[in-house]
């Protein structure tokens, strides 16, 4: 698991170059040739480099060989916008039953005690490529609903504190974010969000030919690849609706506002 590194502007010339892509994934803190060498070791697809230096929400698969081996890629990588975007690439050589995987953007401590404990529970199929994409998937639903639920809350406090009558001029200093900008922020989640739900229906088509997977490690819970993935998109597309609602209602409360506001002749 590589970290993410903050990028400042300590040095001018570093920063210029990659100040737009905001803790990008490409900016891996350790030295060029061993992070290359990683790249060969854990047979990681050039395109899947290519890819992170402006991550997309997107599922791929992709059958290959090294080596003469036949193998399959299983690339999951977060949009950039959003917070806590992370990426993975799961390198599986079925005759072989070897898996290699990478991941990239687990900077909080909690995330890779979280990421290294579900790999051990599930330390018994290490040989199953959808354990990786399991955890990959569990931590990503873990920061959306969270980022859900505050960027919704937020939104309804703002609107019961009628933030959203203020003139631009009138927004006090200690407002970490505007009203205006997190109704947007919450219009491009929901967005990302009914993106992740068509990604999951590519994954669904790739679950036949995964086998099943421990889910609660001593609890010695095993679940079929499809059924946890259903469960995943179901709880995005009820994510999305939420965000969807509180839009709603915020678009009720301008019309009402306007409706009440004495027009100026």
């Amino acid at each position: 698991m590589c970290p993410r590194k903050e990028i400042t502007d300590a040095d001018p010339k570093v920063f210029s170059r990659v100040q737009h892509y905001r803790m990008a994934l490409s900016w891996i803190p350790i030295q060029k040739t061993k992070f290359k060498d990683v790249l060969t070791r854990m047979h990681v697809p050039s395109v899947f480099m290519d890819m992170v230096k402006r991550p997309r929400t997107v599922f791929k698969k992709l059958k290959s060989s090294v080596q003469g081996q036949p193998c399959e890629v299983y690339i999951l990588s977060v949009d950039s916008i959003l917070t806590q975007y992370t990426a993975m690439s799961v390198t599986y050589f079925p005759n072989t039953q070897q898996v290699f995987g990478l991941f990239l953007g687990y900077g909080s401590p909690d995330d890779v005690t979280d990421m290294t404990s579900k790999l051990f529970n599930n330390r018994g199929f290490v040989d199953n490529p959808f354990v990786l994409i399991s955890a990959f998937l569990e931590l990503e639903r873990k920061h959306r609903l969270k980022q859900v639920d505050d960027m919704i809350d937020g939104l309804r406090i703002k609107i019961s504190k009628g933030q959203h009558l203020q003139k631009s001029d009138e927004s006090s200093e200690d407002q970490p974010e505007t009203f205006y900008e997190l109704y947007n922020q919450v219009g491009v989640l929901r967005s990302q969000l009914n993106m992740w739900k068509l990604q999951l229906d590519k994954l669904l088509n790739a679950c036949p030919h995964l086998p099943t997977f421990n889910t609660l490690g001593t609890e010695g819970f095993v679940l079929e690849p499809a059924d946890y993935v259903t469960e995943v998109r179901e709880i995005f597309e009820e994510s999305a609706m939420r965000c969807e609602n509180v839009m709603q209602a915020t678009s009720l409360a301008f019309q009402k506002a306007c409706l009440q506001t004495p027009r100026k002749r």
